[in-house]
């Protein structure tokens, strides 16, 4: 997961890229890239929430997106 600001007006982006054990890269089956656009003012409350779920089984967080 990576959060950044790809450019000049301060909207907000989210990457993340995820793959099965038995992937050897992106783009196989088992694997997936995002690029979500996200609210910069959700981030604070998402680091919080991140803190708090520790290692417990269930547990989430919720990173708010923009339409």
């Amino acid at each position: 997961m990576k959060l950044t600001c790809p450019n000049s007006t301060g909207r907000a982006a989210v990457e993340i890229k995820l793959r099965g054990d038995a992937c050897q890269g992106l783009g196989e089956p088992e694997s997936v890239a995002l690029h979500i656009p996200i609210e910069p003012a959700g981030i604070d409350s998402f680091v919080q929430q991140l803190a708090a779920v520790n290692s417990t089984i269930g547990a989430s967080a919720r990173l708010p997106m923009t339409i």
